[in-house]
């Protein structure tokens, strides 16, 4: 085989390593959170359930010194700025393992305390661990991307598999179409997309400002009080019946055979309209007692954008860039998530 041939196939063999798609299993914890599961270090007992974060974070683990040197992770120096001690380890991400640096917080009085977590979202200063970037820059992926989606919500258990999470490429075999590019709001901490000023609930028009902030903590959605108080009052309209707990927020209805779908208005790249539906089953969830409660929450700021919660992600495959800050779409087939 010549010289050519080789430099060829090396390169193509180079192309199809640094491509590659990082698949993990999700799963849902006891208090509503989106976790993956993990190993950690040189010992199959060292499994960490890490948290997903893409607002202002560091990749963390909550183990202590002498339990990581049990794991077989390498101690490689202080992190001053967040009081924590930094480790390098072997971590297993679905089916493939990877090297990636995170922190120990240690003890109580260092930030990002009590969870372990792999921070997905923007690096504003040198010394936060960033998963995503991480990866890419260490070429274990070839962009700085993940996407997410989650089957249906409403009979899910602690535990179980409810979804997916894929670093560096889309996992196309879902998807019922070509990915549709949202435009951003330039915001350095957060994924912002940009949308017409109003969602509509049914075929009634509830104005907010032109942004949606995605949020991976949450299964709840928040809007403005005004617009909540509006929402409130179509319900009423309808004669629906509800609950409302104004103390914690909490709105309960009987039965969802009356609610109607959500629309919110994404402003595609091209300008065009794209129309993000949350079914009734999707914002909202079975209580113990039988009642409904809707996964929509009023907020009290200036800040009057729509918080999209992760309840967004069962009918659709969203993609999240950090080096373009930016968010694609597309809708998958629920049967082979």
């Amino acid at each position: 085989m010549n010289t050519g041939k080789i430099l060829l196939i090396t390169i193509a063999l180079l192309s199809c390593a640094l491509s590659e798609r990082i698949s993990v299993p999700l799963k849902l914890n006891n208090n509503n959170q989106l976790y993956l599961t993990a190993n950690v270090g040189s010992s199959a007992q060292c499994q960490v359930d890490f948290l997903l974060s893409i607002n202002t974070c560091n990749s963390s683990i909550q183990k202590s010194a002498k339990e990581l040197e049990q794991c077989g992770v390498e101690f490689v120096g202080l992190n001053p700025y967040f009081k924590g001690l930094n480790y390098q380890s072997k971590i297993q991400l679905g089916s493939q393992q990877k090297v990636l640096n995170f922190t120990a917080p240690n003890g109580s009085k260092s930030q990002f305390y009590g969870e372990s977590v792999l921070c997905l979202g923007f690096q504003r200063f040198d010394f936060e661990l960033n998963t995503l970037l991480q990866l890419y820059q260490t070429k274990q992926i070839s962009d700085q991307k993940f996407f997410i989606t989650l089957n249906n919500l409403a009979n899910s258990q602690t535990g179980q598999v409810i979804g997916q999470i894929d670093f560096g490429a889309p996992d196309t075999s879902i998807t019922t179409s070509q990915f549709v590019n949202i435009k951003n709001v330039f915001n350095i901490i957060s994924f912002d997309a940009l949308s017409r000023d109003y969602f509509t609930y049914g075929s009634a028009k509830i104005y907010t400002q032109t942004s949606v902030y995605f949020n991976l903590d949450s299964p709840f959605s928040g809007i403005p009080n005004n617009s909540f108080q509006l929402l409130l009052n179509i319900l009423m309209q309808q004669g629906i019946s509800y609950e409302l707990d104004s103390q914690l927020n909490t709105l309960y209805v009987k039965s969802i055979e009356q609610l109607q779908d959500i629309t919110i208005q994404l402003v595609q790249s091209d300008s065009k309209t794209f129309l993000l539906t949350l079914k009734p089953t999707e914002y909202t969830r079975k209580t113990a007692d039988g009642k409904f409660q809707v996964l929509i929450y009023p907020v009290f700021s200036q800040q009057q954008s729509f918080y999209l919660g992760y309840t967004a992600l069962q009918s659709y495959y969203i993609g999240f860039d950090l080096q373009s800050q930016s968010i694609s779409i597309a809708q998958i087939n629920n049967n082979q998530v």
